[in-house]
Formats: structure tokens, sequence, C-alpha cells
């Protein structure tokens, strides 16, 4: 076990016994084609996306399940139940919330992309359209 752990250890801090001469470089502005841009983009939207619409979806489904109950206590909307017991949600309802939730960020990240890819498109467009003009250059003989 001893071992191991010097072994781990070893592995853990090797960059500070053996450090590397060189830097690593930054990414350059063509690296990556369009489309994975687009697709990590899309990724990142849809992702992060996720937790903010499970509580919205959570806190609309949740109210309009207390109105349509009446106004019963037992139905009053609780986001932050730390149970679905203490919420009152059945595992139909928690799958229906979950399902919603994940369209919802698909949804989101779809607009996202579309908007993107769009206004990506028009910049490429409208600088190709600066640089189509034939440019002149003429040598200045000073007299």
């Amino acid at each position: 076990m001893k071992k191991f752990i010097a072994l781990l250890l070893l592995i853990s801090f090797s960059s500070l016994l053996f450090p590397n001469s060189t830097s690593p470089e930054p990414y350059g502005e063509n690296e990556f084609p369009d489309w994975a841009n687009y697709l990590r983009r899309y990724e990142v939207i849809t992702l992060g996306s996720l937790p903010f619409t499970t509580m919205g979806v959570t806190t609309i489904y949740t109210l309009y399940r207390y109105i349509d109950k009446d106004f019963d206590k037992n139905y009053i909307p609780n986001p932050f139940a730390l149970t679905s017991s203490a919420a009152n949600l059945d595992s139909d309802e928690q799958k229906f919330i979950l399902l919603t939730a994940i369209g919802t960020s698909i949804v989101a990240g779809t607009v996202d992309l579309i908007i993107h890819v769009i206004k990506k498109e028009k910049a490429k467009k409208k600088n190709s359209q600066i640089f189509e003009r034939d440019v002149i250059i003429q040598n200045k003989i000073d007299e």
C-alpha cells in the first residue's frame, strides 16, 4: 500500500520534478472547423441551461397543479423540496418534468445555434463583399 501511495504521489507531482521546457501554445483562430465550434456552443448552451429549465418547469408545473387542485394546501408549490415525497410528486410527474426540461433545453440550444449561425454567415457575406473590390496599389514617386 505504501508503494502505491508513493507511486501516486510521484505521478501527481512529476511536473514539479521534471519540468517541461516548452510551454503550450494557445489555439489559433482557425484551428477548429466552424461545425466543431457550433457543436461545442450548442452543447454548452443546452447542458448549461438544463438546471434553469428544470427549476422553471418544476415551478410552473407545481403552480399549475396547485391551481388545478383548487388551491389545496397539500399541493403548495415548493421547488426547493429535498425529496419527491416532500414535493408530493409521483414518478410519472417527475418523468414529465425532467423530459419537459430536457426538451426545453434542447430548444434553447437549437434557437441559439440558429441565431449564431445566421449572424456568423451574414458577417462572412458582408466581409467577402468588402474584399471583392479590386485593390490597386500605385507607387508614389517623390519628385
